[in-house]
């Protein structure tokens, strides 16, 4: 019997086709096993340059004072102006005073740039209002940047005032809400926040947790060569001047102001803050649109 090459292709198709497929299959989970090698690999690398880094200054916080709102000693027209707001137009607003250490470890300066949290809600801080005050070595970071000198420990003081219901929001962002009482709810979401959520595939609870206004710092410490590893220390007020106090009439929870200063080491549950490094300077292949946390190059 006689075949053509067109019958003899076509009766091979099959096996070609079984073949090739058999080679692709195992093409591809060669492949899927060498990416896996190789993301283990850049893991493993990640986490011990990481570990083999250390932070060029040290942040100790070693007390924090949950106080009213208290006017600081400016003199002339801006310390009438404080004490004005201290005891009419904030009085409803508890202040938390954190002391600490800063300690430069290199031989060579370093450059300190002091921001508000990054969801503190401000677009503008308002000093003699005690909003978000940094004050090192007994004076006032007034512009947000200083020098700290080489291997220098310095002290630290920063201070928040923040209205009562923000306070409150804060407590009910960590406390857990057993009774689902409304002042510890998390804040609702409008219908465009909704929308937003569900087209970036964002959980809903987590959408409205950013919706909390939060205390906190950031401090950035960076050395003045232009290619750096930047050192970026954290802190946000976990335990705030407020906490729960019984029932009201209509069985509303009631809160009460605390009055207090506690002693570090400062656990978790009352301030978390923790060091970071930002290594956009440090790229080896620089992204168009930098965004650097504190010095500009």
């Amino acid at each position: 019997m006689n075949i053509n090459w067109q019958e003899a292709i076509s009766i091979a198709s099959p096996t070609i086709a079984l073949t090739s497929a058999f080679f692709v299959r195992r093409s591809s989970q060669t492949a899927r096993r060498a990416l896996a090698l190789a993301l283990k690999t850049g893991q493993t690398s990640y986490e011990s340059t990481k570990a083999a880094y250390s932070p060029v200054v040290d942040l100790f916080l070693t007390k924090i004072e949950y106080r009213p709102p208290t006017p600081r000693e400016l003199g002339s027209m801006l310390g009438a102006e404080s004490r004005k707001w201290a005891t009419e137009w904030d009085k409803d607003s508890p202040e938390v005073v954190i002391e600490g250490r800063i300690i430069n470890k290199l031989p060579y300066e370093i450059l300190l740039t002091c921001r508000d949290h990054e969801n503190s809600g401000r677009k503008v801080r308002y000093s003699h209002r005690n909003q978000s005050v940094f004050i090192i070595g007994g004076h006032e970071i007034e512009l947000g940047t200083i020098i700290l000198p080489p291997e220098q420990e310095t002290t630290f003081l920063w201070i928040d005032r923040r209205p009562r219901e923000e306070w409150i929001a804060i407590h009910g962002l960590h406390a857990r809400n057993m009774w689902n009482d409304p002042a510890l709810k998390l804040p609702a979401l409008t219908a465009i926040e909704t929308i937003q959520a569900i087209l970036r595939r964002e959980p809903f609870t987590w959408r409205r947790e950013r919706k909390v206004k939060r205390s906190g710092f950031r401090i950035i410490c960076e050395t003045r060569m232009k290619q750096r590893m930047v050192t970026v220390w954290e802190a946000e007020v976990i335990q705030g001047p407020v906490q729960p106090a019984g029932r009201n009439e209509d069985d509303s929870l009631a809160f009460e102001e605390r009055k207090e200063v506690l002693g570090g080491p400062l656990d978790d549950r009352v301030v978390h803050y923790r060091v970071d490094f930002d290594t956009t300077l440090t790229s080896a292949i620089p992204p168009k649109h930098q965004w650097l946390p504190g010095r500009q190059i």
